[in-house]
């Protein structure tokens, strides 16, 4: 049996400045990827691209990156939309009124956004290889597209009754500082919110690529009018106030703690593995061989014929 729902493909990319007309590093991966899952792009009723543009008026580029991104999209549904960029704001400029504010439509959307750029952050603040920050960022991105295009299972389990399906769902994580932050600063905001929080905020999807039946969703949440609620001032003001980063999750955790446990489906179960590396997961995801390792040999194949190794 399949979903009647329609199917929507969401995806946010940075319209980053440069001096160049050209792509970078993470663009070109990024291209690849949609490249290599080309036949699944036809199975999206839409694919809707948000480019986020620094300068909100430099159409130059906006073209050069709908050109090279449209290029490459199998679909005759496709729109290209931007906005301006919000350091703050990070990808819920696109997941906010794109998917977010669209719960209880009657549509399946997946969400996904160019990933990679938030490492070179990362390795400045740590003392981390850049190469091996590279490998890690590629293979968890790679390990992302991977298993969501897995198209048929994402029909199935939501013909379950599945309102969520991603590729990872952390469970028991409470050690890890960023859930207790982002907790805390919900029911500072309100604290009907820990009424409404299933699991403590132990449910997490790292990096954003997510499956959302929105109409079911909408269902799940009917008595809950609170977690809709979220203003993009209240994630900005968060931003600020913390260390960590209410944009940066938002994404990745806040609508999964609503959920219940049998409402969202982990498409694979690296909760042990993930923990651990945690605390150096820019240095260890691709050297571990531990997370993903059945991808591995195909990923590593792509490195190799693309001489990025």
């Amino acid at each position: 049996m399949v979903s009647k729902n329609k199917n929507e493909w969401v995806i946010h990319i940075w319209g980053k400045k440069r001096d160049k007309l050209e792509l970078n590093s993470v663009e070109k991966f990024h291209i690849d990827m949609l490249k290599m899952f080309q036949e699944q792009h036809s199975k999206f009723d839409k694919v809707l691209v948000n480019i986020a543009l620094d300068n909100i008026d430099d159409m130059k580029l906006f073209d050069f990156l709908k050109k090279n991104v449209g290029n490459v999209i199998n679909n005759k549904n496709v729109e290209f939309k931007y906005c301006q960029n919000d350091p703050l704001l990070c990808e819920c400029v696109t997941f906010k009124p794109y998917v977010f504010d669209r719960i209880g439509e009657d549509v399946n959307i997946f969400y996904s956004h160019f990933k990679g750029y938030r490492s070179f952050f990362v390795s400045r603040r740590e003392s981390f290889p850049m190469r091996v920050v590279d490998l890690s960022e590629m293979f968890w991105s790679y390990m992302m597209y991977s298993y969501s295009m897995n198209f048929e299972d994402v029909q199935e389990k939501f013909n379950e009754g599945k309102c969520v399906y991603c590729w990872f769902v952390l469970k028991g994580a409470k050690e890890l500082d960023y859930y207790k932050t982002y907790q805390d600063t919900l029911q500072k905001e309100n604290p009907e919110f820990a009424d409404m929080i299933e699991d403590d905020l132990g449910k997490h999807s790292p990096g954003s690529f997510i499956w959302y039946n929105m109409k079911d969703i909408g269902e799940s949440l009917k008595n809950k009018p609170l977690v809709r609620d979220v203003t993009m001032e209240f994630l900005k003001n968060g931003s600020v106030r913390n260390v960590c980063s209410l944009c940066t999750h938002f994404c990745e955790l806040y609508l999964l703690q609503f959920l219940k446990e049998d409402e969202c489906y982990s498409v694979n179960d690296f909760n042990d593995a993930f923990i651990k590396i945690q605390k150096n997961l820019y240095l260890s995801l691709y050297p571990s061989k531990k997370i993903g390792k059945e991808l591995l040999d195909e990923f590593n194949k792509y490195l190799i014929e693309n001489e990025l190794i």
